[in-house]
């Protein structure tokens, strides 16, 4: 409810006023029903594979993904939110700004993160993805201290 200013009320019953001393507030307006819509998507890394037990954050509400990268938020009020999707050790994290402003939507959000260099931790990257379902190994390339990924001739 809207409510407005204090005042004097002077009340008037038949055709005799009646002067009131009390104050009244004065209360008007109606207050909209909340407005909900839904979140969800897909987390994908390594060359499109989903990416299970990520953490999937929309400011203070948090899930985790599935076996299959899938997360949903069912019930979140319209309005802006900061998306955050983290999946540690493996991926760097990510952010967006969403703004879901339509009540009774569902909203689709995939997202696709990226590798971090497992350089500056000291692991060489095969052995990281070299199990990966032989789909990629790493490679260095001569005079380089960096790694690249290279599909597998099959």
């Amino acid at each position: 409810m809207v409510r407005g200013d204090t005042t004097d009320v002077a009340v008037v019953i038949g055709s005799d006023p009646i002067d009131v001393s009390k104050e009244f507030t004065v209360i008007s307006g109606v207050v909209p029903p909340e407005e909900y819509c839904s979140l969800s998507g897909v987390v994908t890394g390594f060359f499109g594979m989903p990416v299970a037990n990520a953490v999937v954050e929309l400011d203070t509400e948090r899930v985790t993904t599935d076996v299959s990268g899938a997360y949903a938020f069912a019930k979140i009020k319209t309005g802006s939110y900061k998306l955050k999707v983290s999946a540690e050790p493996w991926y760097e994290p990510f952010e967006k700004d969403l703004s879901l402003t339509e009540a009774n939507k569902s909203y689709t959000q995939d997202i696709g993160l990226s590798l971090k260099s497992y350089i500056k931790y000291g692991i060489p990257l095969a052995a990281v993805v070299g199990g990966i379902g032989g789909i990629a190994y790493a490679k260095r390339p001569k005079a380089s201290s960096e790694y690249r990924l290279v599909r597998k001739e099959r």
